[in-house]
């Protein structure tokens, strides 16, 4: 390291403190300083086995996800499958609407478990990018999770500012396509 990259860090502590305390707060002061130092550099884009498609189910997952958070009936991860169109074999025969029967109650089950493990995965792939990575599954401990609710205002928010710029270069025809008054596909509600 150049003397610019070094840095001190003074911590007082209390003597009288655990070890196990003490350890926990140093750990969390150098976690800190690193979270700090990765903000600061590029994203590193990775070549690995992550697929495109994947990314782009991953990440339909996560708003399908979002926009059923404000509903008071808890949409079945199953039915999330079904709107982003999972590629699993699983999904054949399945409509958003089918009821539950004995011939379909494997196959949701098993796209339940899906779409859990790939909501868990956009996560992981997010909170990397957020930390320089992207797209890895490397483990992470953070213990935290996405806000739907957050996710869903900046996607308005987002929205709301591509409609303004296409308006103001002239590019009606596809404001009718992308207005954010138009309410989007509402995802209904469980039914049995």
């Amino acid at each position: 390291m150049t003397g610019s990259d070094r840095r001190r860090l003074v911590m007082s502590i209390d003597p009288g403190e655990s070890l196990r305390v003490l350890i926990e707060q140093f750990t969390k002061i150098v976690k800190s300083y690193q979270s700090e130092k990765s903000r600061n550099r590029r994203i590193e884009i990775l070549t690995n086995k992550i697929q495109h498609r994947s990314l782009r189910e991953r990440l339909c997952l996560v708003m399908a996800k979002a926009q059923t958070v404000k509903d008071e009936n808890r949409v079945e991860n199953w039915r999330l499958a079904v709107e982003c169109e999972l590629a699993s074999s699983k999904l054949k025969g399945l409509e958003f609407e089918s009821k539950k029967t004995q011939k379909n109650v494997v196959a949701r089950e098993y796209l339940s478990m899906l779409v859990s493990k790939n909501l868990k995965e956009a996560l992981v792939i997010s909170e990397n990018a957020a930390r320089g990575k992207f797209p890895s599954l490397e483990p992470i401990e953070t213990g935290l999770s996405f806000d739907y609710e957050q996710i869903m205002e900046i996607d308005r928010a987002d929205s709301n500012r591509l409609v303004k710029i296409l308006a103001t270069r002239g590019r009606n025809d596809f404001i009718s396509h992308l207005d954010p008054s138009r309410s989007r596909r509402k995802i209904k509600p469980k039914t049995q």
